[in-house]
């Protein structure tokens, strides 16, 4: 190309004009070779299902789903499994696909690879969750029965999915549950062992050990003022007694009457009367308040003892002549003094069993007062039993109430009632291959022929340094032409030239009417 030389359209009409068969040859080889080339493709048919999620026909709020976990995810896993050796193996061997591969050797893991790679798989989320599955073959029937297969093994594999899942679920909160029970009656155990070892000391217990602790205080005190009255009771009685006897001691008897003296070694006169002032001294010490462990009283009681013995030892020594003989009007004094002894004698058994009842009073005392004092000390044992009985019993509670929904979840799965997969586009069946696009294909030949010509074209014309016209010396030289001299050629150069350019023409014009042909050819079949 001549430097600084500018194309104007009129020059790139005379330039296509000059060499359109640089263009046109180019373009209808390129051209016929592509169309044989895609006539030489294999036809590839599609065939596709469209599984739509099926929304739970029980609300959730009810039942809640056996898998909640997320659609992606889970579509995930089922086209894994969907897509596994074994599965598609089955698929191959029931459809006898790719039987030229198998029969010449093609390992089973590649057949499968190659059948990966023939299966498309596209899910949307969104509103309208769906799933398309779609396989690309060479025969329509074969296409759709393989889609159709696809589409029924992806629903069953959901299907066990969740139901799998839900028994999962299921045998987990059993084996759960039955581990917590065990841990449950453990615990039980202990508490109702606690319960029954410290029976009557609990701290449940403490208001009705302190009311009774208050009940026995209150017959403390009721039975101390019993034992008071009948000890001045006694004393009365006692008083009464020794008055008594030492009248009648000092009527029978020429001795004077000497009154009691409160001290336990100046008793004086006969033995009866020592024995009546040993029993009023007795009284009186038991009237100051004194208790039977007292030395004073032991001794002076010792001594009544003694009287009382010596008296029985006189009377049986004494001669029945000596013995007096009751006069008529001492008759109601004796009468008196049997009563008082058979008063006293009362009394003291009722002393004693007062004093028995209160023995057993402060022994009760000092049991329940013992319940009271272990209460504080077994309360914080009971509330740790109590906390770990209460905290694996409501978790018991809570995996009963789990596992109910569990089973629950597997009843709605097996009803097929649940979130599921249904098929809205069954598999169809292919009209037309999908793969390849002939007429595409055959454009795009067309056009990288075109291309190819322009290159061509482009590149001859960079190439040519030659002027062409009168106007380009005078441009691109700036030099005045002078005269311009013709091309001569003789009458024979002339035909020869004339033949050659037509021979060329029509070998060109034959070339492309060829290439025409073959395209012709190919689109048509």
């Amino acid at each position: 190309m001549l430097p600084g030389k500018k194309y104007r359209p009129e020059d790139i009409v005379r330039l296509l004009r000059k060499r359109f068969w640089l263009l046109l040859v180019p373009f209808a080889l390129v051209a016929a070779l592509t169309a044989v080339l895609v006539h030489q493709m294999p036809d590839v048919y599609e065939s596709s299902v469209t599984l739509l999620v099926v929304k739970p026909k029980i609300p959730v709020s009810l039942v809640p789903g056996s898998d909640d976990s997320n659609l992606q995810d889970r579509v995930r896993s089922i086209q894994q499994t969907v897509f596994s050796r074994p599965r598609l193996a089955r698929i191959i061997e029931e459809n006898n696909l790719y039987a030229g591969a198998r029969a010449n050797g093609a390992l089973m893991e590649d057949v499968i690879a190659r059948m990966r790679n023939d299966i498309g798989f596209t899910f949307t989320p969104g509103q309208g969750d769906s799933v398309r599955l779609s396989f690309y073959g060479g025969s329509p029937k074969l296409v759709q029965t393989v889609a159709r297969q696809l589409g029924d093994l992806f629903i069953e594999e959901n299907m066990k999915d969740r139901e799998l899942s839900a028994e999962n679920t299921t045998d987990f909160f059993e084996a759960e549950i039955a581990d917590t029970l065990s841990r449950l009656q453990e615990r039980e155990a202990k508490l109702r062992d606690f319960q029954v070892r410290n029976q009557g000391q609990l701290p449940s217990q403490l208001g009705g050990n302190l009311q009774q602790l208050g009940n026995i205080h209150a017959q403390q005190r009721a039975s101390e003022q019993a034992l008071d009255r009948l000890g001045q009771r006694r004393l009365t009685a006692q008083r009464e007694l020794s008055q008594l006897e030492v009248a009648g001691a000092t009527a029978t008897t020429t001795t004077p009457p000497v009154a009691p003296s409160g001290d336990a070694g100046a008793y004086v006169g006969t033995t009866a009367q020592q024995l009546a002032q040993a029993r009023a001294h007795v009284a009186d010490l038991e009237a100051r308040g004194m208790k039977d462990a007292h030395p004073e009283l032991a001794y002076a009681k010792r001594q009544v003892a003694d009287l009382e013995a010596k008296l029985q030892r006189e009377a049986l020594t004494r001669p029945v002549s000596s013995v007096e003989v009751a006069r008529p009007e001492d008759q109601p004094r004796l009468r008196r003094i049997q009563e008082l002894r058979t008063d006293i004698a009362s009394i003291d058994l009722d002393m004693e069993r007062e004093k028995a009842e209160q023995q057993r009073l402060r022994d009760q005392e000092a049991e329940v007062q013992a319940r009271v004092d272990a209460s504080p000390g077994l309360e914080a044992q009971l509330i740790e039993l109590t906390r770990d009985y209460d905290s694996i019993n409501g978790r018991y509670q809570a995996l009963l109430n789990q596992a109910e929904q569990a089973r629950m979840a597997v009843t709605v799965e097996r009803k097929q009632i649940g979130e599921q997969f249904q098929i809205v586009d069954p598999a169809n069946l292919p009209e037309r291959p999908s793969y390849p696009n002939r007429v595409r294909y055959n454009a795009m030949g067309m056009v990288l022929g075109l291309g190819v010509g322009v290159v061509l074209i482009g590149f001859l014309e960079y190439r040519d340094r030659s002027f062409k016209t009168d106007v380009e010396v005078t441009t691109l030289l700036a030099l005045p032409v002078l005269a311009v001299v013709p091309r001569m050629q003789s009458d024979r150069d002339q035909r020869r030239n004339w033949w050659r350019r037509w021979s060329l023409r029509l070998g060109l014009g034959a070339a492309v009417a060829a290439c025409f042909t073959v395209i012709a050819y190919t689109l048509v079949r």
